[in-house]
């Protein structure tokens, strides 16, 4: 019996020092700020998740001055827990009154721990049909392959 509990023991320790730390693909965020919305909910996909590169998709829902603004975006991402956040959104807006799109950039500094993250960027507009300044935007999240 003591062999067999031995045997185990060895096996579990061998199998967890040889495992590959898989990357997370599936991220839901909230942000304040962004791509045109003042508040929203973003899902992240990872197309690729190399040990420091990451090409990704995401697509949201937000919430933009009686209006509703729905971003859709490619992301870069270079790094392990602390990464350099890019992208390129195109944002759908509509309220009551008006529909207009824009598109805008990404660049910001994102913070992995575990299976959560919170990252700060700037996403300046490009004016294609909605003008306005620069925004900032924070938000925090958690990836949904943990559960």
């Amino acid at each position: 019996m003591k062999k067999i509990i031995i045997l185990l023991l060895v096996f579990c320790l061998t199998v967890f020092a040889f495992a590959e730390d898989k990357p997370y693909r599936h991220g839901l965020s909230l942000n304040y700020g962004g791509p045109s919305s003042k508040f929203h909910a973003e899902y992240q996909y990872q197309l690729i998740a190399k040990e420091k590169h990451h090409l990704g998709v995401s697509a949201g829902v937000g919430y933009i001055f009686g209006g509703v603004g729905i971003p859709i975006g490619v992301q870069y991402r270079f790094g392990k827990i602390h990464q350099l956040e890019t992208g390129l959104y195109y944002s759908q807006l509509a309220s009551s009154v008006t529909t207009s799109f824009n598109i805008s950039l990404r660049l910001g500094y994102r913070f992995n721990y575990k299976q959560f993250f919170a990252h700060a960027y700037v996403s300046p507009w490009m004016g294609v049909s909605y003008s306005g300044s620069p925004w900032m935007g924070f938000g925090i999240g958690m990836f949904l392959d943990s559960f």
